[in-house]
């Protein structure tokens, strides 16, 4: 997974670069789709003494990974509304989960198709979960034209997520995560 994300980033960026000199093109309002893939490094703020060391999530040794797609809509020069799902991974302990979320994005440029962008995302989790839990994600990036309105994104991204898992060495036992991180995004917007 970490080999096919580096070179999903490093074909990304190379194109974006070489393609980015197409500054005529303008974004119109209308549906557009994003397909986002992430890394971050990610921490349990409230881990108990109770809590078996197996299921610690400490920045440490925890990574998020994730692949999301949304479909959005643009009303106007600036604002971008949309609807996303996915599939996340944390590896230490290991949870899997699909997430549904409602995005609301910026261009801070306007119709400019390169431009600095924002986002922000609000939702759940679905999946092999106890309980479902808040998902909160915020992001800053860029957006660089790869050919016509195709767009490379790239973004540093905070999360916080309420996750509450149980696990089968220990059934009935509920472990309550709030889960705080950050890392990178790299994503194609078309």
């Amino acid at each position: 997974m970490h080999k096919l994300l580096g070179f999903f980033f490093v074909y990304n960026l190379f194109f974006g670069f070489c393609y980015s000199q197409n500054q005529g093109v303008k974004r119109e309002k209308g549906f557009q789709f994003n397909l986002q893939t992430f890394a971050m490094v990610v921490g349990n703020a409230d881990e108990i003494d109770t809590t078996p060391t197996e299921y610690f999530m400490h920045v440490r040794d925890s990574r998020l990974f994730g692949v999301n797609l949304e479909a959005s809509y643009r009303f106007d020069e600036y604002w971008i509304v949309g609807l996303g799902s996915g599939f996340e991974q944390i590896n230490q302990p290991d949870i899997s989960y699909i997430p549904v979320y409602l995005s609301l994005r910026s261009s801070i440029g306007g119709d400019k198709i390169e431009a600095p962008i924002f986002r922000l995302d609000v939702g759940t989790h679905f999946g092999d979960l106890a309980k479902n839990g808040a998902l909160l994600r915020a992001g800053i990036g860029y957006r660089l034209p790869i050919y016509k309105e195709l767009c490379l994104n790239l973004e540093g991204i905070i999360t916080y997520q309420g996750i509450r898992k149980e696990f089968e060495s220990h059934p009935d036992v509920i472990q309550y995560y709030n889960m705080y991180g950050f890392g990178i995004g790299v994503g194609l917007e078309l």
